[in-house]
Protein backbone atom coordinates (compact mmCIF):
# COMPACT_ATOMS: atom_id res chain seq x y z
CA UNK A 1 0.00 0.00 0.00
CA UNK A 2 2.99 2.57 0.93
CA UNK A 3 4.78 1.60 -2.23
CA UNK A 4 1.45 1.55 -4.63
CA UNK A 5 0.83 5.86 -2.59
CA UNK A 6 4.40 6.55 -3.14
CA UNK A 7 3.87 5.63 -7.11
CA UNK A 8 0.74 7.76 -7.04
CA UNK A 9 3.00 10.60 -6.01
CA UNK A 10 5.60 10.39 -8.51
CA UNK A 11 2.97 10.08 -11.62
CA UNK A 12 1.02 13.01 -10.07
CA UNK A 13 4.31 14.92 -9.72
CA UNK A 14 5.67 14.48 -13.31
CA UNK A 15 1.77 15.09 -14.66
CA UNK A 16 2.35 18.36 -13.31
CA UNK A 17 5.84 19.12 -14.55
CA UNK A 18 5.56 17.59 -18.11
CA UNK A 19 3.47 20.24 -19.14
CA UNK A 20 5.17 22.91 -18.27
CA UNK A 21 8.86 21.28 -19.75
CA UNK A 22 6.69 20.20 -22.90
CA UNK A 23 5.45 24.23 -23.38
CA UNK A 24 8.78 25.77 -22.51
CA UNK A 25 10.76 23.35 -25.49
CA UNK A 26 7.75 24.30 -28.17
CA UNK A 27 7.95 27.67 -27.05
CA UNK A 28 9.50 28.62 -30.34
CA UNK A 29 6.56 27.26 -32.33
CA UNK A 30 3.90 29.22 -30.71
CA UNK A 31 3.10 32.27 -32.25
CA UNK A 32 3.26 35.35 -30.63
CA UNK A 33 0.97 36.78 -28.15
CA UNK A 34 -0.60 32.81 -28.13
CA UNK A 35 1.50 31.43 -25.36
CA UNK A 36 -0.89 29.93 -23.00
CA UNK A 37 -0.65 31.47 -19.39
CA UNK A 38 2.04 33.77 -20.29
CA UNK A 39 1.03 35.91 -23.51
CA UNK A 40 0.26 39.27 -21.77
CA UNK A 41 0.29 37.77 -18.38
CA UNK A 42 3.75 37.21 -17.81
CA UNK A 43 5.28 38.59 -21.27
CA UNK A 44 5.37 42.03 -22.82
CA UNK A 45 3.58 42.94 -26.39
CA UNK A 46 4.90 45.51 -28.72
CA UNK A 47 6.82 47.46 -31.07
CA UNK A 48 9.97 48.04 -31.36
CA UNK A 49 10.94 51.68 -30.77
CA UNK A 50 14.58 51.82 -29.53
CA UNK A 51 17.26 49.45 -30.88
CA UNK A 52 21.12 49.83 -29.19
CA UNK A 53 23.08 46.72 -30.87
CA UNK A 54 25.83 48.02 -29.39
CA UNK A 55 24.64 47.42 -25.93
CA UNK A 56 22.73 44.34 -27.08
CA UNK A 57 18.99 45.82 -26.03
CA UNK A 58 15.94 46.49 -27.13
CA UNK A 59 12.66 49.16 -26.20
CA UNK A 60 9.71 51.37 -26.33
CA UNK A 61 7.30 53.81 -24.78
CA UNK A 62 7.91 52.13 -21.02
CA UNK A 63 9.40 49.14 -21.45
CA UNK A 64 12.90 47.76 -22.15
CA UNK A 65 15.03 44.33 -22.27
CA UNK A 66 18.53 43.34 -22.49
CA UNK A 67 20.15 40.35 -24.30
CA UNK A 68 22.29 38.02 -22.26
CA UNK A 69 24.02 35.07 -24.12
CA UNK A 70 20.91 33.41 -22.61
CA UNK A 71 18.14 35.20 -24.48
CA UNK A 72 16.20 32.88 -27.29
CA UNK A 73 15.42 34.87 -30.17
CA UNK A 74 12.99 33.42 -32.55
CA UNK A 75 11.40 34.90 -35.82
CA UNK A 76 7.91 34.06 -35.92
CA UNK A 77 6.73 33.11 -39.81
CA UNK A 78 3.03 32.25 -38.53
CA UNK A 79 1.63 35.14 -41.15
CA UNK A 80 3.29 33.48 -43.97
CA UNK A 81 2.10 30.10 -42.74
CA UNK A 82 5.49 29.04 -42.15
CA UNK A 83 7.02 27.42 -38.93
CA UNK A 84 9.60 29.94 -36.31
CA UNK A 85 13.46 30.33 -37.23
CA UNK A 86 16.02 30.58 -34.90
CA UNK A 87 16.65 34.50 -35.01
CA UNK A 88 19.75 37.06 -33.57
CA UNK A 89 19.91 40.46 -33.34
CA UNK A 90 19.93 40.81 -36.75
CA UNK A 91 16.09 40.17 -36.82
CA UNK A 92 15.52 42.54 -34.16
CA UNK A 93 14.46 45.90 -36.35
CA UNK A 94 12.68 48.97 -34.99
CA UNK A 95 8.82 48.85 -35.71
CA UNK A 96 8.58 44.91 -35.61
CA UNK A 97 6.18 43.75 -33.39
CA UNK A 98 7.98 41.39 -30.54
CA UNK A 99 6.67 39.84 -27.26
CA UNK A 100 9.78 39.33 -24.35
CA UNK A 101 9.38 36.93 -22.06
CA UNK A 102 11.84 38.33 -19.00
CA UNK A 103 13.81 36.22 -16.85
CA UNK A 104 12.11 35.37 -13.44
CA UNK A 105 8.03 35.06 -13.93
CA UNK A 106 7.15 38.03 -12.52
CA UNK A 107 4.29 38.98 -13.80
CA UNK A 108 3.86 42.95 -15.31
CA UNK A 109 7.79 42.82 -15.73
CA UNK A 110 8.87 45.42 -18.56
CA UNK A 111 12.60 45.85 -17.82
CA UNK A 112 15.37 43.51 -17.64
CA UNK A 113 16.98 40.90 -19.06
CA UNK A 114 15.26 38.80 -21.19
CA UNK A 115 14.81 34.52 -21.38
CA UNK A 116 13.50 34.96 -24.98
CA UNK A 117 12.15 37.06 -27.40
CA UNK A 118 9.70 36.49 -30.56
CA UNK A 119 9.97 39.13 -33.55
CA UNK A 120 7.52 38.87 -36.13
CA UNK A 121 8.31 39.30 -39.76
CA UNK A 122 4.47 39.68 -41.52
CA UNK A 123 5.72 40.78 -45.11
CA UNK A 124 6.27 38.03 -47.77
CA UNK A 125 9.37 39.41 -48.93
CA UNK A 126 11.21 39.10 -45.47
CA UNK A 127 12.79 36.51 -43.83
Amino acid sequence: MRRLTLLMVIALGLLCVLPAQAQKAAERYIPIGRSPGLSGKVTYLGKIGTLNKKEKSIGGKGWSATITERTHIWVDRSKQRKSAAIGGLTDLKEGRVVEVKYEGREAGKKDGPAEWIKVEVAEPSEK
